[in-house]
């Protein structure tokens, strides 16, 4: 299930439970709505060979009925879902005073299949045949992001911690993304890894894994990934890469999936189509995963 905040974003909600009388302060006006929906009417025919055409296609059928254009004041992320009134908002203000019809259709695009997968996976937990794709994508990328694998010794003679980081990511996906208990974890971890919790000279007991700060301590404090300015050392060198609209994808597993399925969208530019470089292999096994999820 989704997490109910996201401590990347200082604690910002990740899904929100607000009557409609308060969303309707921030919706845009039904002229401004008019021209999305006539945007993607003629867009969407350049998408029917994507497996999201069917998708957007229904919702444009019924003028997007599931969906609300709002502008909520300082929300970082670009959509989040209702949970009272079961309403996909999506935040037109990722686009700062831009004109509505000076938005590339093909982002928005994106934008609506990110929250149509968001709102799937808020109400849902993440079906288990994710677990090995998204565990070996996750770890593959703390592998591959050069900031950290240069500047904190994943290469060289320091290469025998890979092992290692590798079940941290993987006890912390499965604890965070999957909400597995930590025994279940520690042994499915060991399996993914080929290493196990006895090899750290830090107790992980100690560390709750659910909380990415916890995890990032544990990096830390075992010495595989010693961010010496901690938590906001790790928060910078993700923002530098990624941005604002995609760090969540690092802290929730349904934030995650919306960002692969937003950046199956090629050519946008919000969420990006580079995730699939740093695994190619899993990357293409998670999205046809999510695929058959949302078809």
């Amino acid at each position: 299930m989704a997490k109910k905040e996201l401590m990347l974003l200082s604690n910002v909600d990740n899904v929100i439970d607000l009557p409609q009388s308060t969303i309707n302060n921030y919706i845009i006006s039904e002229d401004d709505k008019g021209k999305i929906v006539d945007s993607m009417r003629m867009f969407l025919n350049k998408m029917e060979g994507n497996f999201s055409y069917k998708i957007l296609k229904k919702h444009q059928d019924n003028n997007f009925e599931r969906f609300e254009f709002a502008t909520p004041p300082k929300y970082p992320l670009p959509t989040t879902f209702n949970t009272r009134t079961k309403k996909i908002i999506i935040n037109m203000s990722i686009w700062g005073r831009k004109d509505i019809i000076n938005i590339d259709a093909r982002d928005m695009y994106a934008t609506l299949l990110y929250g149509y997968t968001s709102a799937l996976y808020t109400v849902k937990p993440l079906n288990n045949y994710y677990v090995d794709d998204i565990c070996n994508y996750m770890a593959s990328l703390f592998l591959k992001i050069p900031s950290f694998a240069k500047k904190y010794g994943l290469i060289g003679s320091f290469a025998n911690e890979i092992p290692k980081l590798i079940f941290l990511v993987d006890t912390y996906v499965l604890t965070s993304f999957f909400e597995m208990g930590r025994t279940q974890a520690y042994n499915k971890a060991s399996k993914l890894s080929e290493t196990t919790k006895d090899t750290f000279t830090v107790d992980l007991n100690d560390y709750d894994f659910y909380n990415i700060r916890d995890f990032i301590r544990c990096l830390s404090e075992s010495g595989v990934m010693p961010f010496k300015g901690g938590y906001a050392e790790f928060v910078s060198s993700i923002l530098s890469r990624f941005g604002i609209l995609n760090i969540a994808m690092f802290e929730d597993g349904m934030r995650f999936l919306s960002t692969v399925a937003g950046s199956t969208i090629n050519s946008n530019s919000l969420y990006p189509p580079t995730l699939r470089k740093y695994n190619y292999k899993l990357y293409d096994s998670i999205a046809r995963r999510l695929k058959d999820s949302l078809t």
